[in-house]
């Protein structure tokens, strides 16, 4: 089942981090009716978007842990709904990650709204006003390193997210 409630963090993007209601996205996150993170379901995506760096963690990694032992690749989740392998799993899975790392709005991009501060990461990615950009997160030091901006725009604002709810 799906919190149809949620829907206003994501797909629509109506409330989380750099938004105005982060506070009503995370009450309403909070008291979810359906708190299950297989196959399509939406939770780790919708903790991602709230900067829920736990949350978003644990959920990432029970999507991409769950996996059948009768099948011969890790990355063949599944039956959870429909059938083996199940893409829905991974490509949830996928962009709950990539929304630990970084998210855009409007002119503005965040890197690392809802990343665990004990994982490293080292990674390229894109986003609106950015070509590319490569970015790298260590745990130890609780540093981060930009090595590479390739820009489309001058006028944006990057944003370092250092707050972990």
């Amino acid at each position: 089942m799906e919190n149809p409630e949620l829907y206003a963090v994501f797909p629509y993007s109506l409330y989380g981090v750099g938004k105005p209601g982060i506070d009503m996205g995370i009450r309403t996150f909070e008291r979810r009716v359906n708190k299950e993170g297989d196959c399509w379901k939406q939770d780790a995506i919708q903790a991602a978007c709230l900067g829920l760096a736990e949350e978003a963690r644990n959920h990432t990694v029970k999507k991409f842990t769950l996996s059948i032992e009768e099948c011969r690749f890790p990355a063949f989740w599944g039956p959870n709904n429909d059938w083996i392998p199940d893409q829905d799993q991974g490509g949830v899975g996928a962009m709950s990650l990539q929304s630990m790392i970084l998210q855009a709005e409007g002119k503005s991009i965040y890197l690392f709204p809802s990343w665990p501060n004990d994982w490293d990461v080292e990674f390229k990615l894109h986003a609106p006003h950015m070509e590319s950009g490569e970015s790298e997160f260590d745990a130890d030091s609780l540093a981060f390193y930009i090595r590479e901006l390739s820009l489309s725009s001058s006028s944006f604002w990057l944003i370092i997210s250092s707050v972990y709810v």
